[in-house]
């Protein structure tokens, strides 16, 4: 590879290495929508765009991101993270160009890749995209994110008609309980409910019975090193070797 091909990264790592050092000081939204150079060609969510449509099977999906709640204002920290990227943003409210990538492959390959029925569960959903286009291809689905992230979630998935297979829940890296909390959900919206004075069987409330995951989706969800091994955690909680 040619040095030039990857020195706007190396660009872009120096300036997020300084932006670090200043403890987010100088962040807001005009920089981070400023890195258009980053792309090519153009990024496939126009920067400032505040909605985005995207043609999933049988229909178009359609969402709402919220430019003005990247950047977080004095007296809006409520749910902010401690450290990293979250502490001075709110990432979840943007459409992120990766999610627009997967969403279009998903939608591309899974019969090919998942049974009919087969649960689906997207980490560190933001926006959404990825979950509900695994949604709209008719898969019981969970959006998952940070508590702050849900509200936007819970109305893309009414505004997109989706309540029947989308769900949306709280999952904190690195949790086992919220993990077990997801799995069943999960296997709620996969599997049929028993009919009244149907036996259940001896699982009952064993969390440890609940079935893996069938497909986990993740875009874009790690830009702080620290967040890796509590997102292993959750990969691990959620999933088996046929995930």
């Amino acid at each position: 590879m040619d040095v030039t091909d990857i020195t706007p990264l190396l660009d872009f790592r120096r300036q997020s290495a300084r932006m670090h050092e200043e403890g987010f000081a100088s962040d807001d939204d005009e920089e981070w929508l400023g890195f258009n150079d980053l792309f090519s060609p153009a990024p496939l969510v126009p920067p400032g765009a505040e909605t985005f449509e995207f043609s999933a099977p049988g229909r178009v999906l359609r969402l709402t991101q919220s430019i003005s709640s990247f950047t977080r204002r004095d007296g809006e920290a409520a749910g902010a993270a401690d450290t990293g990227a979250d502490r001075a943003r709110n990432t979840s409210a943007l459409i992120w160009d990766a999610s627009v990538v997967l969403a279009s492959w998903f939608a591309q390959h899974h019969a090919a890749l998942l049974p009919v029925g087969a649960s689906c569960v997207e980490l560190g959903a933001g926006m959404g995209l990825a979950g509900l286009t695994a949604a709209a291809c008719g898969y019981p689905t969970t959006l998952t994110d940070r508590a702050e992230a849900l509200p936007p979630l819970r109305r893309a998935v009414e505004c997109n008609g989706l309540q029947t297979c989308a769900r949306v829940a709280e999952l904190p890296w690195g949790c086992r309980e919220a993990a077990r909390n997801v799995q069943a959900q999960a296997q709620q919206q996969s599997q049929p409910q028993p009919q009244q004075g149907e036996a259940r069987g001896e699982r009952g409330a064993d969390a440890a019975a609940l079935p893996a995951v069938g497909c986990l989706l993740l875009a874009d969800v790690v830009y702080d090193a620290h967040l890796i091994s509590p997102l292993f955690a959750s990969v691990r909680h959620l999933s088996d070797r046929d995930t």
